[in-house]
């Protein structure tokens, strides 16, 4: 396309509101914009979604992403829908949808509103949809969670070994992007070579997750196990007491929390509701 990193910073700030890419996202976005094979293999939490998402509103036609999981899928469209102010940019197509929903969804792709496409690899195994996306203007098309195309992966699914076969069938001149966060050497290999990548653009990001602490401790007694631990470097799901905005400690029960947080004169504390954080009545 003839693209230039400038370009991509401006299409950014425009369809997702950022200013500055993470990582590796650039490389990815410029392999992928420049028609070339990819493989992202980044820690959750790096922004994958953004390496194909940012190209899919730049290129002409609709990107079709494989995903796993329903709940993945609705949450992805939920996100890209958020930053747009029309719905029919994205879509899922997979067994939790109605009839008409389907009807909806396909006179989005025909109209060429509909810039994302999430399906379940089982979607694609329905002659009737590769038949229909056959006649669409495709993109580009990206596998997540692509370690579940191997057979020595932790995930492993047989239904994504048949993937390549199916896009083939579909569109077989269009470039690939596969992104996962957990892949082994071995796995890398088994992924580049289900799929038939061609040369593929393997990036890399490192691991290392500066804002996180990993530490194993003994069990010793209750008071002495607490007394030695740093505090700030806890972490747990429920209740959690907060020192100048960061989390020192995090308990089980509120209880727990409470009687903490008084023994040490702290006075605010947050628990985890069913989606975010949120602070207790009066704590704040």
């Amino acid at each position: 396309m003839g693209l230039t990193k400038k370009d991509i910073k401006a299409a950014l700030q425009t369809h997702f509101g950022f200013n500055e890419f993470k990582g590796t996202q650039e490389k990815a976005i410029l392999s992928l914009l420049g028609g070339k094979d990819t493989f992202v293999i980044m820690p959750t939490g790096g922004g994958k979604s953004l390496c194909y998402q940012l190209p899919a509103m730049m290129l002409p036609g609709c990107a079709i992403v494989v995903s796993p999981l329903i709940a993945l899928m609705k949450n992805q469209v939920d996100l890209v829908r958020g930053y747009s102010e029309k719905d029919d940019v994205a879509h899922f197509l997979n067994s939790s949808l109605n009839k008409g929903q389907i009807k909806e969804v396909k006179e989005d792709l025909l109209s060429g509103k509909t810039k994302l496409l999430y399906v379940a690899p089982e979607t694609l195994t329905k002659q009737e949809n590769l038949d229909f996306f056959s006649d669409l203007k495709i993109s580009f098309f990206a596998v997540d969670e692509a370690h579940c195309i191997s057979e020595w992966g932790h995930d492993f699914r047989p239904e994504y070994r048949r993937l390549k076969e199916m896009m083939e069938e579909i569109n077989n001149e269009v470039p690939i992007i596969t992104l996962t966060a957990t892949a082994t050497p071995k796995v890398q290999s088994d992924i580049i070579k289900n799929l038939a990548l061609r040369d593929p653009e393997v990036l890399i990001s490192s691991f290392n997750r500066a804002n996180l602490y990993y530490e194993v401790q003994p069990k010793i007694k209750k008071d002495l196990t607490v007394k030695w631990s740093c505090p700030q470097k806890w972490a747990s799901e429920y209740w959690a007491v907060l020192e100048k905005d960061k989390v020192i400690k995090t308990f089980k029960t509120e209880k727990e929390a409470r009687d903490f947080s008084g023994e040490r004169k702290i006075k605010r504390m947050l628990y985890r509701g069913c989606s975010a954080f949120k602070f207790l009545e009066g704590e704040r």
